[in-house]
Formats: structure tokens, C-alpha cells, sequence
């Protein structure tokens, strides 16, 4: 049967594919969702400490709103949540929990709303559909038969990059407004953070030109790094763009962790088994070492002196062979058998 177009689409989407990338990701994420729990439950007292008055999105007035001890409960719960999915286990229900989780804090109170907190909830709820556990995962089973790097379908992790590849895009589109071309919004975030970073500060007080230049620059980058990251030959690139972008982000905007998530994401868009490469090369570096270490160095064979009566050696009257001095120090080493003329001897 001749196959259609439609047919290798198909195939080439459920091409069995390594899952290391993936799995790496599914660490990363975790762990990520355990930084973002704990930042949330040193700051959680300034949303429900004494509020009185919670803003509810259209249609969810309905939504209840829990005290500050309840939510700091919540917030321990999807910290653990993060760390089983590290850990690979349970995967499926922990991302599961966790996206009830962070649904119930974005929709109890519409100021607490960030834009990573949605990008997490969209996460895992394609974690419990996707096999992200396939390698790397902590688990206790002694079965020699079970592979440890199973593979898993081209289309699992194209699913998790097309979320960033939106985000990056609509961000871009998003922008496209006056108050960001202007530089206020750039400004504002810089002026937020400008107690705390000598680097914004510098920038609103001297350079504030370098705001408007930077909107710009933003705009440009999350217009076009989704599709630079898609050519091979300018992938390696925009990631390195994306990753000073982010790295400057942290340091000079007030947008919480937003930018960690974003460097993790990174590691998606490389090949898909570079872990097991990387594992590889490491796996035989430690061999190699511990070889070397092994192997004791051969002593080379010491050279025969020849020896001649008289200057090399005696014979006492006893008649037993005394070596001289002169032999001892042709030799260069004591033997520690206390010969009578060792020059060595302390």
C-alpha cells in the first residue's frame, strides 16, 4: 500500500525519539516548582495577611478564598509536588495536583496573578499526558531487564516546545504597544528593582535612553528567536541570545523567577539525547581516571654495573665480598642490609 502525505506526517510525528532532553526538563521543572513555592510562602502574607476585598475574574465570582495559613499550606503541598516530579515519581498525578494547585491561587485573587504561574499551570497539564519519567527518574526497582533510557514520541516533546515557542511569540506581539515601545514599562520594572540592583539603578538615573533601546530590542528578540530557534544553523545563537536576555532580565527587572524557567527551557531545544551523549563521555572520562589510578607505573630495569676487584668490591679474611664505597655510590641508593662502607648510612 503506497503511503500519503498525510502518513509520513503522521510517522514522522510518532518517530520514537530518546527522552533524555525531556527528562532533563522534567528535573528542572520540578525544581522550578519548588523554588516558586518557597518564594511564594515568604511573600504570601502580603495578599492574605488582613485582605478584606479579593478581585475575581469575570464569571468566578463563586471561587472561595482562603487565609494566609490555609494558603501557606497549599503553597508546602506544590512544593512537594515540584520535588516528586524531580524525582519521577508519580509524575502524572503530582503534575495533576499541582495544576489544581496553581489554579485555585491564580483564580482566588486576580492580583495575584503572574505570567509564570499560568506558563506552570499549561506545563503541567501537559505532563499528564506526556511521558516525562521515560529516563532519570529516582525509583527502587532491581529489574536488570528494564531499560533505563526508554524512548517516547517525537510529538511529546514538540508539544513542550511549541508552549515556549508561543510564549516567546505572543510575548513579542503582546509588546506591541505604546507605553512598551516608549520605554515606560521598561523604565517602571527598572525603577522597581533599583534599590536592589546597582546595575538598574544606574541605568534609570544616567541612561534611560537605554530603556527605550532595550523595549525595542525585547521586541525584536521574542518576535524572531521562536523561529531562529528552529533553523539548526542559528539555534545555537538565539539560545545564547536568549540566555544574557534572561540572565539580564534577573538581574535588573522585578519579575520573580520568571527568567529560571525560561533558562530551563533551553534545554529542550538541543538535541534530544545529548544527555546520554553528555552521560557517555562522562561514564568514560571516570573510567579512564580510575585506570589510570589503578595501573602502578613499571619501575625501569636498573642497569648492570660491572664490577671490578679492588675498586668495586674485597674480599676480607673471612673471605666474604665487601663492596666499597665507591660501589655503593655508583649504585646511588642504599640497600639497608648495613653494609660495612655505606655512604648512606645517617
Amino acid at each position: 500500500m503506497k503511503k500519503t502525505k498525510r502518513n509520513t506526517y503522521v510517522d514522522w510525528w510518532k518517530k520514537p525519539i530518546s527522552s533524555g532532553s525531556l527528562s532533563v526538563f522534567r528535573i528542572l521543572f520540578g525544581i522550578f516548582i519548588w523554588m516558586d513555592a518557597i518564594a511564594f510562602y515568604v511573600e504570601v502574607r502580603h495578599y492574605f495577611r488582613s485582605q478584606i476585598v479579593y478581585f475575581k475574574y469575570p464569571g468566578f465570582a463563586w471561587w472561595p478564598s482562603f487565609d494566609l495559613q490555609t494558603n501557606r499550606l497549599i503553597l508546602v503541598s506544590l512544593g512537594l509536588m515540584g520535588i516528586w516530579i524531580a524525582l519521577g515519581w508519580w509524575v502524572r498525578t503530582s503534575a495533576f495536583l499541582a495544576m489544581i494547585l496553581l489554579f485555585h491561587l491564580l483564580f482566588q485573587d486576580a492580583s495575584f496573578y503572574l505570567n509564570h504561574l499560568a506558563l506552570n499551570l499549561l506545563i503541567c497539564f501537559l505532563f499528564i499526558f506526556i511521558p516525562t519519567n521515560r529516563s532519570y527518574k529516582l525509583t527502587f526497582q532491581k529489574d536488570s531487564k528494564r531499560r533505563i533510557h526508554q524512548p517516547i514520541h517525537r510529538y511529546h516533546l514538540h508539544s513542550i516546545q511549541g508552549i515556549f515557542f508561543i510564549s516567546y511569540f505572543y510575548s513579542g506581539i503582546e509588546k506591541i504597544r505604546p507605553d512598551w515601545l516608549n520605554g515606560d514599562i521598561v523604565a517602571m520594572n527598572m525603577a522597581g528593582r533599583s534599590e536592589e540592583s546597582q546595575l538598574a539603578s544606574w541605568i534609570i538615573r544616567s541612561h534611560p535612553a537605554i530603556c527605550v533601546g532595550g523595549a525595542w530590542a525585547v521586541l525584536t528578540l521574542e518576535l524572531l528567536a521562536p523561529f531562529g530557534i528552529l533553523w539548526s544553523k542559528s539555534r545555537i545563537p538565539t539560545l545564547m541570545l536568549l540566555f544574557l536576555f534572561h540572565g539580564f532580565n534577573d538581574l535588573t527587572l522585578n519579575i520573580g523567577l520568571f527568567s529560571y524557567l525560561m533558562i530551563f527551557a533551553m534545554v529542550l531545544y538541543f538535541e534530544p539525547d545529548w544527555p546520554e551523549k553528555l552521560e557517555i563521555k562522562f561514564l568514560k572520562w571516570y573510567l579512564r581516571s580510575r585506570m589510570d589510578h589503578s595501573i602502578k607505573p613499571k619501575t625501569p630495569p636498573q642497569k648492570q654495573i660491572p664490577l671490578k676487584e679492588g675498586l668495586d668490591f674485597y674480599l676480607d679474611e673471612q673471605g666474604n665480598l665487601v663492596f666499597t664505597e665507591s660501589y655503593h655510590l655508583k649504585r646511588g641508593h642504599c640497600c639497608k642490609n648495613s653494609c660495612r662502607h655505606c655512604p648512606f648510612n645517617s
